[in-house]
């Protein structure tokens, strides 16, 4: 049985401004740490301390949803330990309302909160930090851009002599540039096509392009043949996977498409997959979050006290944080299944916690 209507959205209520509190306390704190780290960024390319603050503009919301799981914890046992230092939760457990009666409001309303992150803040945190992405990468010289397509990779490299997109249809190993069914388009200071090179294979060697069995077709209609040709680049690219689109940078309405395209054109897409998975697991880390921090909060003044409830969180939160990157990295590496990998943490936290709690509520 769930608690009165009136007790749950005042508990909601109670809930709610905790959270207000906590994610202002952590906003403060990550506003104030990534300015420092992109003062150094900002520094390193001539920037001032207002184009460092817009960084970190660009770069908050996909921080704040990253830390999302922590707001939750943290709100959760300051909103306990209020009830109970006010003796609103004695009277709650003398009126006889179980533990479970009165965390369920939480956990539905943290449940919806989760929702509306992944549908309405997820979107806007990725759009700008992708854009954090694009005005880093202006900054530095030489950068191409590259995209991703049904149709294969796209790569388009600017110079003063003109310039160049290359396409290909399969990436056969991006740590050492290998590509497949190749087409590379040349244009003249102008913007105009001056010859296109075709190769069933291509790959980059100490910037420049080399051209297994390339044709070579020009503007005026001639062909020519090069069973090996080598085109000079300025493009500084070491490992194409770093420059393909970040998987921070996709929103979970996007991240299917662009898995789906660039599986089929070869690439290694195990980071974007872990994301995906992640993201939608999110509602679930937060309900976990929940769990924890009530195991914690509920048995106060008879187990533990204010100090050590919430140094027993943060320890927790702290674990579980390391633990969930530690998987992540497994499932990159083939080691685990991606969607165990994203699953086993709130799985994890959600089991250890209803332990607690049934120990602590039934004995």
């Amino acid at each position: 049985m769930t608690a009165p209507i009136k007790l749950s959205m005042y508990l909601i209520q109670r809930f709610t401004l905790w959270m207000l509190v906590t994610g202002a306390a952590f906003s403060l704190l990550i506003f104030l740490g990534d300015f420092l780290d992109m003062l150094k960024l900002a520094s390193k390319f001539n920037q001032g301390s207002l184009q460092a603050a817009y960084f970190t503009l660009l770069r908050f919301p996909f921080l704040l949803i990253d830390l999302m799981p922590f707001v939750t914890l943290f709100a959760t046992v300051l909103c306990l330990l209020s009830l109970s230092e006010s003796r609103e939760l004695v009277v709650i457990r003398a009126a006889g309302v179980s533990v479970w009666q009165f965390i369920l409001p939480l956990l539905a309303f943290t449940l919806l909160l989760g929702c509306v992150v992944l549908a309405f803040l997820d979107p806007i945190g990725t759009s700008s930090y992708k854009k954090f992405r694009q005005i880093e990468n202006q900054l530095r010289p030489n950068m191409p851009a590259l995209d991703i397509s049904q149709s294969g990779l796209w790569l388009r490299e600017t110079g003063p002599a003109g310039d160049r997109i290359l396409h290909a249809t399969r990436v056969v190993d991006e740590t050492r540039l290998l590509l497949e069914q190749t087409n590379y388009m040349i244009y003249d200071p102008l913007g105009n096509l001056d010859r296109r090179v075709s190769a069933q294979i291509a790959r980059l060697e100490n910037q420049q392009w080399i051209f297994e069995n390339a044709k070579v077709h020009k503007v005026t209609g001639d062909v020519t043949t090069h069973e090996l040709l080598q085109l000079s680049t300025a493009s500084q690219i070491t490992n194409l996977q770093e420059h393909f689109r970040h998987p921070n940078t996709l929103s979970v309405w996007s991240l299917p498409q662009y898995i789906s395209a660039a599986g089929v054109a070869g690439i290694d897409i195990k980071s974007h997959l872990v994301r995906l998975y992640s993201m939608l697991a999110l509602p679930f880390m937060l309900t976990a979050m929940v769990l924890v921090a009530a195991s914690f909060s509920v048995p106060t003044g008879r187990i533990l006290s204010t100090g050590r409830t919430i140094g027993f969180a943060i320890l927790f939160g702290f674990l579980l944080f390391i633990f969930g990157k530690f998987v992540a990295k497994l499932s990159e590496l083939s080691i685990l299944p991606i969607f165990l990998a994203s699953l086993a943490p709130p799985l994890i936290a959600t089991l250890l916690a209803l332990t607690l709690l049934l120990e602590a509520e039934d004995g």
